[in-house]
């Protein structure tokens, strides 16, 4: 999940490659992705640590802006 959430470029397919497309596209309306994930059981990588690797990415290497995440904790 992380591979796929994180590389910084336009051209990967990433969470953070599709918000620079989403960005770039010129559409005039508020725009939003959603990045969801799970963890294994037995844990091998922990969803926070994803998460705030993909803002830390996003905010300082790619200077994206983001708006306050307002996360969702289900437990099944």
């Amino acid at each position: 999940m992380v591979g796929e959430c994180t590389p910084p470029l336009p051209s990967q397919v990433s969470s953070i490659g599709d918000s620079i497309k989403l960005i770039e596209s010129g559409f005039p309306e508020r725009k939003a992705i959603v990045v969801f994930g799970y963890e294994h059981s037995p844990l091998l990588i922990d969803i926070t640590t994803a998460i705030e690797s993909f803002e830390a990415i996003a905010e300082q290497v790619v200077g994206i802006e983001l708006a306050k995440c307002h996360g969702l904790n289900l437990v099944v």
